[in-house]
Order: structure tokens, then C-alpha cells, then sequence
């Protein structure tokens, strides 16, 4: 008999686990990137129990962990939770401990499953401040892929999570002047949910306008991208 796909029926995260996932991620990502590029600044952070819904284009097996960073070194010490396939969480179920939570794509049970447990998350998070990356695409695709076509679903769980704030997310991979390839990230334009008048079409036009900015800095300045930034005034930093 087949086994039955996990689904997201509890909060899994432990806090204890987090240190040690911190030293693992880190020291996994320096082996494995030059740079980890972070372009512009980071929007000021809501007030405690009103949580961030970080919403990514999928490019690599890696983007859980670029999201995971990003919120590791900007939200230090709060909760961190990812929704993950629910076939890669069946085996890798230990991103349970880190608040990896499971989704089988085309179920609606599943999204229903996931939904209440975001709505108890938002009522055991009330006081303090959490977020969620959720990667709208389902599948991976190349960061120059058009139309970038998201999911609906990521407007359900914002609003189990609500009031919140979606945060566009754009990243790119690129090999330049290293042996290992450079990650670009940046953050697009904070949105408060319930807004009547967001609509998905909205958020991934923002998402790609962010993701067509990083192209074309990557294709007319190369290697040397980082001068370019600095000539323009924009700010970036080093994740890694």
C-alpha cells in the first residue's frame, strides 16, 4: 500500500534545533556560493504579531535556505516557516524541526490542512514577531521564465495569516568571476493583507519587475556589479 503524503497538521518547530541548523546552513552555503548578494534595503519590521509572507520565485533546490537566511539574519530568533512539497518533506521530515511545512500541489485537503495550521499559528505567534516563505510557482524554473505564472494559494495563506504583509522576493544564481556561482536577492515592495484592491497579477508584476532589474544589472555590469551598485548609491551586503 502506498504510504499517505505527511500533511501540515501541527507546528513542528523547535527552537532548540534552530542553533544548530544556523551553523549548518551557514557553513553549507559558503561551501557551496561565492556570494550571497543582497540588493537594497530591508523595509522596517512590523510590530510583534502581524507576520511576513515571503513570496519567492523557485530557481533551485536551494531557495528554502536562501529564505531561511535572509529571515535568520534580519528576524533573529523568531520563527521561521517554509512551506515544502510535501514529497521532499517526507524525505527530509527533520526540516519539520525548522518549520518546514508540507504541501501536495493540486489537493485541495492539503491547502485546507495547511491554512488551519497557519490560523493556529497566527493565534500561538500573537505577541511576537514569524514569517512564512512560500514559493507561488510549485515547481522550479528558471529566474528568466515568463510569464512566472504563481499560485493562488499564496493569497489563501495570507489570509489565514492576516493581518500580514506579503514581501516580494526575487532571486537569481549566477557564475561570474568564481569557481562557485553568486546568489542575488532582492526584496520588493511591502504589501498589507486584507487590501481589497492587491491582486495576485499585482504582486508577480512587482516580482518580475524586481527580477528583471537583477538581469539587467548582472548582463551589463558582470563581475563588476558590485561597483555598479556603489556608483548608483544602492545599498547591498554579504549574507554568506
Amino acid at each position: 500500500m502506498a504510504r499517505l503524503l505527511p500533511k501540515a497538521e501541527r507546528d513542528t518547530f523547535r527552537p532548540w534545533f534552530y542553533y544548530f541548523f544556523e551553523k549548518f546552513v551557514a557553513a553549507l552555503m559558503r561551501r557551496a556560493f561565492a556570494r550571497f548578494e543582497l540588493i537594497g534595503e530591508l523595509p522596517p519590521l512590523p510590530e510583534p504579531g502581524i507576520p511576513l509572507l515571503f513570496l519567492a520565485n523557485h530557481i533551485s533546490w536551494w531557495d528554502g535556505f536562501f529564505l531561511w537566511r535572509l529571515q535568520q539574519r534580519w528576524m533573529r530568533r523568531s520563527p521561521i516557516y517554509t512551506v515544502m512539497l510535501a514529497g521532499e518533506f517526507q524525505k527530509f521530515s527533520f526540516f519539520g524541526r525548522v518549520g518546514a511545512l508540507p504541501l501536495t500541489l493540486g489537493s485541495p485537503a492539503s491547502l485546507r490542512c495547511l491554512l488551519r495550521l497557519l490560523q493556529k499559528l497566527r493565534l500561538k505567534h500573537q505577541a511576537r514577531r514569524w514569517s512564512l516563505s512560500y514559493f507561488a510557482q510549485g515547481r522550479i524554473r528558471p529566474s528568466f521564465s515568463r510569464p512566472l505564472a504563481l499560485s493562488r494559494g499564496v493569497l489563501h495563506a495570507a489570509e489565514a495569516m492576516s493581518p500580514s504583509y506579503i514581501i516580494p522576493v526575487a532571486l537569481h544564481i549566477e557564475f561570474l568571476n568564481k569557481q562557485r556561482p553568486t546568489v542575488f536577492m532582492q526584496l520588493g515592495q511591502a504589501r498589507y493583507y486584507p487590501d481589497p484592491t492587491l491582486t495576485l497579477e499585482e504582486l508577480e508584476l512587482e516580482l518580475t519587475q524586481t527580477l528583471d532589474g537583477i538581469h539587467r544589472l548582472v548582463s551589463e555590469f558582470g563581475e563588476d556589479y558590485n561597483k555598479a551598485l556603489d556608483e548608483k548609491g544602492m545599498a547591498h551586503a554579504c549574507l554568506l
